[in-house]
């Protein structure tokens, strides 16, 4: 089987899909004596990511299209 090419992307792209892995690892989490759940993310933790890396988006546009990529990422998880 071949390994796919990389797809191609662009600077904005790149920023919107950095700043969810950085919200990621503040992620919030539910325990009980089921386990644990994953919350989605929130204003406060794409907060975080850009207070710590800045970013050139408005944050309504940079949240809808974090929050839009938490939404697909925990319907995988």
């Amino acid at each position: 089987m071949a390994v796919p090419q990389e797809a191609e992307t662009d600077p904005i792209t790149d920023h919107v899909i950095g700043v969810f892995w950085a919200a990621n690892r503040a992620r919030r989490y539910l325990a009980g004596m089921g386990g644990a759940a994953a919350l989605p993310l929130s204003s406060v933790e794409i907060g975080q990511a850009v207070g710590a890396y800045g970013s050139p988006l408005s944050r309504v546009e940079l949240d809808s299209c974090v929050l839009a990529i938490d939404r697909d990422y925990l319907d995988g998880v």
